[in-house]
């Protein structure tokens, strides 16, 4: 599994921060979420989608 953090520019000049996870054996994509907020948010979806997997 892979994932990947990125950036997305608005209209109104404000960022929106996109998480993603990959599988790589079955190429599935996870968008995990959107927001407008860092930090303790994108530990908690990466600790989500770990705990949903088993």
């Amino acid at each position: 599994m892979a994932c990947d953090f990125f950036t997305v520019d608005t209209v109104l000049l404000r960022w929106i921060y996109v998480l993603t996870f990959i599988e790589h054996g079955t190429r599935r994509l996870h968008l995990v979420g959107v927001t407008t907020q860092t930090g303790a948010w994108v530990m908690q979806q990466a600790r989500n989608l770990a705990m949903g997997a088993r």
